[in-house]
This record gives C-alpha cells, sequence and structure tokens, in this order.
C-alpha cells in the first residue's frame, strides 16, 4: 500500500509498504508484535520520454560514509552499492545477467540483476529459506535506450532488498536469512570477467538510533 504526498520543494515523494511474511503463525506474530515496514522514501517524476522517472530521495547521501569500490569493506548489514557499466561496455556478446548476488552461503542467496535480453529488472529469491520471503522470483518490465549507460542502486538495510535501476524501475523485498547472519554481497559470477564494470559503496548510519 503506498503512501504520497507532495514536499515543500514540489516534489512528488512515496513510500511503499513492504509485506511480511516472517510469520508463518498466529504464535510468531503475537512473539514479535509487530509486522512490515515502509521502503526508503521515493521521488517520482515524469520522465521527458512519458514515463514514470523514480529513485531514492538524494536526502539518504547523508547517511552515507566509508565510500570504496572493494565490496569487503562496506556493512552487507546497512549499504549502498552502485554498479555502473557505459553503453560502449554493452554488446551482443555481453548480455549475460548483471548485478548483484547477496548471500550468507554458497547454498543460500538472492540475486537481484538486470536481464538484457529478456528486458527485465529481476530478484530471484529461489534460493532463500522457503516459508520466510514473498515469493521466489519477481521481474518488472526495463529497457535501455541504444546507447543508454547502466547504473544499478542496490540498498541494504538488514532484512530489506531495494534495487534500483536508471531511475526507471525498482524492485524491493524483506527476505529473512536462516539464522538471520549477516548477508555478503558479490557480484554475480557472470559479471566477474566483465572489464566495463565499476562498483562504488558505502556503508550507511541509522537514521533514528531509537
Amino acid at each position: 500500500a503506498p503512501e504520497a504526498m507532495m514536499d515543500p520543494k514540489g516534489r512528488q515523494l512515496a513510500w511503499f509498504w513492504l509485506r511480511d511474511d516472517r510469520y508463518c503463525d498466529e504464535r510468531e506474530m503475537t512473539e514479535y508484535g509487530w509486522a512490515g515496514v515502509f521502503t526508503l522514501p521515493r521521488t517520482l517524476w515524469l520522465r521527458e520520454d512519458g514515463t514514470l522517472g523514480m529513485d531514492v530521495v538524494p536526502e539518504m547521501q547523508t547517511l552515507q560514509y566509508g565510500e570504496t569500490t572493494d565490496l569487503s569493506r562496506v556493512d552487507p548489514r546497512s549499504c549502498h552499492v552502485r554498479l555502473t557499466r557505459p553503453s560502449s561496455g554493452h554488446t551482443e556478446k555481453t548480455e549475460a545477467p548483471v548485478g548483484f548476488r547477496v548471500h550468507v552461503t554458497e547454498q543460500e542467496y538472492a540475486d537481484l540483476f538486470f536481464d538484457a535480453s529478456g528486458h527485465l529488472l529481476v530478484l530471484d529469491a529461489a534460493h532463500t529459506v522457503p516459508g520466510r520471503d514473498t515469493g521466489t522470483r519477481e521481474e518488472a518490465p526495463l529497457t535501455l535506450a541504444p546507447g543508454e549507460d547502466l547504473t544499478m542502486d542496490l540498498y541494504v538495510d538488514h532484512s530489506v532488498l531495494e534495487i534500483f535501476v536508471n531511475q526507471k524501475q525498482a524492485i524491493s523485498r524483506r527476505i529473512y536469512w536462516d539464522g538471520s547472519p549477516a548477508p555478503r554481497i558479490e557480484l554475480l559470477p557472470s559479471c566477474h570477467k566483465d572489464p566495463s564494470l565499476h562498483v562504488t559503496a558505502w556503508s550507511m548510519m541509522e537514521s533514528n538510533a531509537f
């Protein structure tokens, strides 16, 4: 369920409700005492081509610290990871999925990626704990224009994963890992041999310590 408002700057802001499927029965609901959470706040606007533009509000950058190109140096519990590829790096031979793998073991992981050949943004949670997410796979239509660079922004906040691509499309999801360890964030195996990809990452502070 979305909530939207116009702020004093004239921006259209929106929050979306992430369903919480951690609770398998009424006992668990009573134990935790709450369910559900909002996504990061987004700005929405009409793009020049008439489609909907979307992105995380720029104020989120004030929570970022420790910029690095080494994914092992960010806090995987709360971070922002940006993956870019220039349009010159895309050819028919480089249409393998481009994106991230968030995992706690080699067997338990979620993939978030852009499928250029299928024109899709995908969050595939088929290898996460059964019954503790909102479905195994989500897809959203996404096509890049000829000569358009690729920018993928992944936000991780404990159980919440949010992926934005080129201010055009986004998928948000809650995933509970078995035993709730801190996940690791890596590029998909199909990205390892692509020299045109560039990664920048930041850890993120709490917006409210309470």
